[in-house]
């Protein structure tokens, strides 16, 4: 359990690096209406910050995660510049905390008592020969297995519209979306890409960007100013598998410029319709 536990430590603090170096390269390479982004934080303050929110996690049992993402991204969106100006990360660990403990703790615990129970029903019967009815258990298994996607998507459907909270010189970016029609958009787009063999990851991303731009509403000073329109554009699938195969092929060193193309691309396709009289929403 210790040697997991460092191991664990050990990992998420060199993610932290990656996240920060990779944050330095790419950022500086994506713009929005022709203006670059920046990024202005530290990799040892971001590192020592997920080192001890990581330790909180395990002295807490995972209860203390919501804290964790809402720590870690207020840090991160502070140190994202626009135009000179940080992002200011909204969102509270008290609805993600509700989200944590009824989209995914108890689901998953429900899961793994369902799991083990055809599990060990299934072992039962293999060992006292009945072949049939164990081979009936460990296919009814197998579908129990599956039903983990359906599970977690839900939650991690919150996540990110907990996540997608942040201001910006006034102005406030958050979704606008159905819960019902997200996730089985969602799950739609995920079953294609497993049955393609991940083939369709590329426009499973086109999809999901297209969407979720279009239902990220913007608004000032609690009035709706306006939303978001991705205008897709052909050779997108190929150019986004360009990015990932040339991650593969370079063993992960393309990845920073692969990621920071990828985000170009979208961003460079992706406008503001503004409701206002004033057609420079961002400026």
């Amino acid at each position: 359990l210790l040697f997991i536990i460092v191991l664990s430590l050990i990992s998420t603090t060199l993610q932290s690096v990656f996240s920060v170096l990779l944050s330095r390269i790419a950022l500086p390479q994506i713009s929005f209406s022709g203006k670059a982004f920046s990024f202005t934080g530290k990799t040892s303050e971001y590192a020592f910050l997920t080192l001890k929110c990581t330790l909180l996690m395990f002295c807490t049992l995972g209860l203390y995660l919501p804290w964790y993402y809402t720590r870690l991204l207020r840090y991160y969106m502070a140190h994202v510049e626009y135009e000179g100006t940080p992002v200011r990360f909204e969102g509270k660990p008290a609805a993600l905390f509700k989200y944590f403990i009824l989209g995914l703790l108890l689901p998953l615990i429900a899961w793994v008592i369902a799991f083990s129970t055809v599990f060990v029903t299934a072992t039962q019967y293999q060992q006292n020969n009945y072949t049939d009815i164990a081979n009936t258990f460990f296919l009814l298994l197998g579908f129990v297995w599956l039903a983990i996607i359906p599970i977690i998507i839900p939650f991690f459907y919150y996540l990110y519209k907990w996540m997608v909270n942040f201001t910006w010189k006034g102005t406030t970016f958050s979704w606008n979306t159905n819960f019902w029609q997200s996730v089985f958009f969602i799950t739609g787009q995920i079953l294609l890409s497993i049955i393609t063999l991940g083939i369709y990851i590329p426009g499973a991303m086109l999809s999901l960007w297209e969407h979720f731009a279009y239902r990220t509403v913007i608004t000032k000073n609690g009035q709706p100013a306006g939303s978001f329109i991705f205008s897709r554009q052909p050779g997108g699938f190929a150019y986004l598998w360009k990015q990932i195969l040339l991650s593969i092929v370079t063993l992960g060193i393309y990845t920073p410029w692969a990621y920071a193309n990828s985000i170009r691309y979208f961003l460079n396709l992706t406008a503001v319709h503004s409701t206002e009289e004033e057609p420079a929403l961002l400026r």
